[in-house]
């Protein structure tokens, strides 16, 4: 198999077209108690193949499409599955000194076999599509790839060709959300669930700062309390002023449309996205998460973990 895979990247290195090409495997899929072929094949592909290899990939789902119901877009033990499975790829790493290796999740969404009919285009599967983003980016998954842009139940995109609620999502997190994975806070409840990395450099912000996401799963408000941070504005030390951008729904979590700070979520008539506009509240003592709410919030701070980057 390693020989194999030798020859098919001298040729690509052959080729002006591919020469900077990466030979990415070897796809598995989720590894779990049940699935003993997939570890048992990622396994021996990388006792043959790692060190050929540039990344290495695998696919995820929590779930059968076909048979999930509303719970399972909204139970905290089914998203801890996915750390689970980071573990147990990051072990088989380790143990092959492949540590250096990067990890892909090259195809994935919340429910395999086409998504869910009811729920994997509303607004409920935001939560666990989020929660995979922030926890992958914690736990060193390099690059998480969307299954699909267009056709499925999954797909960001409608048959209508207007955008579901997690293409919103994915849009905020792009626009919002840097690089660099920062500590974060540990909250009491299982239904909150937050992340904080630094704010993406692309938002031009005049200070540093510091995005906090994450949702709230349960039918009553969350408060949470921000702390050790140095917040900053134009003057110097300010009271906590943060930039809110809180997504929910109306009616249903079952709904298609989704709303930022009450306001839906929709393309403009040139198809151009809107202009998303945070809400600015105070930080102190708390600052309050909706129920059943999936929020991002910018905090300008002096605090030199996220100054420098690049």
């Amino acid at each position: 198999m390693s020989q194999i895979i030798f020859d098919i990247s001298s040729i690509m290195k052959k080729y002006k077209r591919y020469n900077k090409s990466l030979l990415i495997g070897p796809d598995t899929t989720r590894p779990d108690v049940k699935s003993k072929r997939s570890i048992k094949y990622l396994t021996e592909f990388l006792e043959n193949a790692g060190n050929v290899i540039d990344v290495i990939s695998w696919h995820q789902y929590y779930f059968n499409g076909r048979t999930a119901d509303a719970h399972d877009f909204l139970d905290p033990e089914i998203f801890n599955i996915l750390a689970w499975q980071i573990s147990k790829i990051c072990k088989i790493k380790t143990d092959m000194n492949l540590t250096e290796k990067p990890l892909w999740l090259a195809e994935t969404s919340s429910a395999w076999g086409g998504g869910s009919p009811l729920f994997s285009d509303r607004f409920i599967a935001g939560f666990i599509w989020l929660d995979k983003l922030g926890l992958s980016a914690k736990m060193g998954i390099d690059i998480v790839i969307r299954q699909s842009i267009f056709n499925g139940y999954y797909a960001l995109i409608g048959d209508d060709y207007n955008p579901n609620p997690d293409y919103w999502i994915s849009i905020l997190y792009k626009k919002l959300v840097g690089q660099e994975v920062i500590p974060c806070y540990n909250v009491a409840s299982k239904n909150i669930r937050l992340y904080c990395h630094c704010t993406n450099n692309i938002q031009k912000q005049s200070f540093p700062s510091v995005t906090v996401f994450g949702m709230n799963m349960q039918d009553v408000s969350a408060k949470i309390r921000i702390e050790g941070l140095s917040p900053i504005g134009p003057t110097g030390i300010t009271p906590l002023k943060i930039l809110s951008y809180t997504l929910t729904s109306k009616v249903s979590l079952l709904n298609k449309n989704i709303y930022l700070n009450g306001e839906i979520l929709k393309l403009r008539g040139d198809n151009e996205l809107p202009n998303f506009v945070p809400k600015v509240v105070d930080g102190k003592p708390y600052v309050i998460m909706p129920p059943y709410s999936i929020v991002f919030w910018v905090i300008p701070t002096k605090n030199k973990i996220c100054y420098n980057l690049d």
